[in-house]
């Protein structure tokens, strides 16, 4: 017998200010998210959030491009990216 994976169900999120300093807000296009997750350009977590949060200080990570990926409580992905000044 063979299980097809689970077709992952995608939705759209924005980061808002990019380039940011200091404070980061992600954006769903639609759902309630469940999990954020902030990765650093080598793939490392750097934050993670549980609920709907939507604003992030972002203010001691250092300089450089970060990925965004969340997780609705329908268990749509969403993934973004943005600069760090």
């Amino acid at each position: 017998m063979h299980f097809l994976p689970k077709k992952i169900e995608k939705t759209a999120i924005k980061a808002y200010p990019n380039p940011t300093n200091h404070l980061i807000q992600i954006l769903p296009s639609a759902g309630i998210v469940s999990k954020t997750e902030i990765y650093d350009i080598s793939g490392r977590m750097v934050m993670k959030s549980l609920g709907d949060n939507h604003l992030f200080d972002v203010s001691k990570l250092k300089s450089g491009i970060y990925f965004v990926r969340i997780t609705t409580i329908s268990g749509q992905i969403g993934t973004t990216q943005f600069t760090k000044q």
